[in-house]
């Protein structure tokens, strides 16, 4: 074999191979610029939303007041907290927990199971 060949072989397989990894590692590169500007994209959405619940939240403030919730309090009914128990509000309150007081869960498990 010619030694003059060989040595052209090992270079054409040299820059082959130099020009694989580069390719690979602009693949790599690509990829993460994508996934950053993906990422800056979210990022945007999300305060756009968060300005929106903004807006939002202070329309509603400005639209309701004490009073009109109050009186849609009143409308609907008696109402007491989700899964707390009186007992313990009436400790938290600083009073002695009434022994004749039921607990509003039992009545809703109660309503619930009809």
């Amino acid at each position: 074999m010619n030694p003059g060949r060989s040595l052209f072989a090992k270079l054409v397989v040299l820059v082959v191979g130099a020009g694989l990894a580069a390719s690979a590692l602009l693949a790599m590169r690509h990829s993460r610029m994508e996934a950053a500007h993906e990422l800056a994209e979210s990022r945007l959405r999300i305060r756009h939303v968060e300005h929106e619940l903004q807006i939002l939240r202070a329309q509603i403030a400005t639209r309701t007041t004490p009073t009109q919730i109050q009186r849609l309090a009143a409308q609907i009914g008696p109402m007491h907290p989700i899964g707390v128990d009186p007992d313990m509000l009436a400790v938290m309150a600083g009073a002695e927990p009434a022994a004749t007081l039921t607990s509003h869960r039992a009545d809703d498990d109660v309503r619930l199971a009809r």
